[in-house]
């Protein structure tokens, strides 16, 4: 009994076996794929797909459905590999130019749609009312103010210390697109702050304004792939205007940080003293400072998965940093509906000495789709933020705050058909302000919140 059942089981076992093993013809997956793309069953067709693969069965056609499938999905990152390889078999059919464009274009991979949009045929363009790449691709402009409380220690026994009491940046920009693989982007900034600065023996009302010029050029070295170069010019004037005196000092000496001229820190044309009734000379000081950022950077495309290295050079202030990036950003779903982010930033500060004073911070962040043309992202940058350049060279801090922590909150508006742009930032930081007292340097934490509200008109 036991020997014929023995016999039984494995007689079952070997025709499960021949069954799993069952080799599949090009015939047979060209047919079922076939039906299952006319009645848009694109899940199965995925996996029918995938198992032909794995038999070694893979044809043009049975490329083309699983693309469309993945496509219809909305998985577009991994729609618009697969449509690459069939572009690069069939250069010549306008469909797949379409959905290759529309693949890139709904994945977040814009550069690789630029360069695909002059290669359209006539009558998609026609169809979707998509233009040749211009050389003024778009216009941008933004704004941004800080919201301070008063963080000024009230004690007569303060020797020093500096508190921001204003802050405005705003900007304008051009996007350029030069052919098919360059696109520029230059921006004018200018930016207004006013420090308060207070000692035992004087105050001083520090007004600093700074024009800065930005260019940047993204050069696509591949599908997937681009260089990207830029640099930031900063012509940044300082005027100190003396208020008051607390007591009776020696005159105070001019001293010389940058530039040409006399003053604490400079060039100018200096004013008239203030003489005190207790003899004390206060100067006014003006002075000015040139400043350059070089920003290098390679971006690559990996499926759902977008990896940037940068290394950046910074002359501000007339001290040297490098700073070294790695940002990692991940669409789990296929398409720009939700993206995870990640980087990591090492600063290398050059002290008087000739060492290097190492400073780290962490950046994460999320995005998505809160709306049919609303995106919203929330973002945590966290560590040692100071005088840190962001954003490929063109976000410029330089308070004199060590910044712990970062939180944003942005929200992006698309309309006229993604024509226009609007945005808004919010931002609250925790930064660390010093101050000295009975020549003790002491420390308190302050937040300071800001907000940022822009517009980008696409041509």
């Amino acid at each position: 009994m036991w020997k014929h059942a023995s016999i039984l089981i494995l007689a079952i076992f070997l025709g499960l076996s021949a069954n799993s093993q069952k080799k599949l013809s090009v015939a047979q997956v060209d047919k079922e794929s076939f039906a299952l793309f006319q009645k848009g069953q694109w899940k199965q067709l995925i996996t029918e797909g995938e198992k032909a693969n794995k038999q070694g069965i893979d044809f043009y056609y049975l490329q083309y459905r699983i693309a469309i499938a993945y496509y219809e999905l909305k998985k577009y990152r991994k729609s618009a590999g697969l449509f690459h390889q069939l572009y690069l078999q069939n250069g010549e059919d306008a469909i797949i130019k379409e959905y290759l464009y529309f693949s890139y274009l709904l994945g977040g991979q814009e550069k690789d749609a630029i360069r695909l949009q002059n290669k359209l045929a006539q009558s998609t363009s026609e169809k979707y009312n998509i233009g040749k790449t211009k050389i003024i691709s778009a216009i941008y402009s933004e704004i941004k103010h800080e919201i301070l409380d008063d963080y000024a220690i009230v004690s007569d026994q303060l020797q020093e210390q500096t508190v921001r009491k204003d802050f405005l940046h705003y900007s304008i920009g051009l996007n350029h697109q030069l052919g098919d693989r360059v696109s520029l982007f230059q921006a004018f900034s200018h930016v207004d702050v006013k420090n308060s600065i207070v000692s035992e023996t004087y105050f001083f009302d520090e007004d600093l304004t700074q024009n800065q010029y930005y260019l940047k050029s993204s050069v696509q070295l591949n599908w997937g792939s681009q260089l990207i170069l830029a640099g930031h010019w900063l012509t940044t004037k300082i005027d100190g205007n003396p208020l008051s005196v607390q007591n009776e000092v020696a005159a105070i000496e001019p001293q010389v940080k940058a530039g040409n001229g006399n003053g604490p820190g400079g060039s100018g044309n200096q004013s008239d003293p203030v003489i005190t009734d207790e003899g004390t000379e206060l100067y006014p000081y003006s002075f000015k400072q040139n400043s350059f950022i070089a920003y290098l950077g390679l971006q690559q495309k990996i499926s759902n998965l977008q990896l940037e290295l940068g290394v950046l050079y910074s002359s501000m202030n007339n001290e040297t940093r490098w700073q070294q990036e790695i940002e990692l950003r991940y669409y789990p779903l296929g398409n720009t509906n939700l993206y995870l982010t990640g980087s990591f930033t090492n600063q290398m500060e050059k002290e008087q000495t000739s060492t290097w004073h190492n400073r780290k911070y962490w950046k994460t962040g999320t995005g998505f789709r809160i709306a049919k043309n609303t995106w919203a992202s929330a973002g945590y940058t966290f560590g040692d933020l100071y005088k840190q350049i962001e954003n490929q060279g063109y976000s410029v801090f330089n308070g004199v705050n060590l910044v712990k922590n970062r939180k944003e909150l942005s929200i992006y508006q698309y309309l006229f058909k993604g024509k226009l742009n609007l945005f808004l930032i919010w931002q609250n930081q925790k930064e660390k302000n010093n101050y000295t007292i009975n020549d003790e340097l002491n420390s308190q934490n302050i937040n300071v919140q800001s907000i940022i509200g822009g517009i980008k008109w696409n041509f």
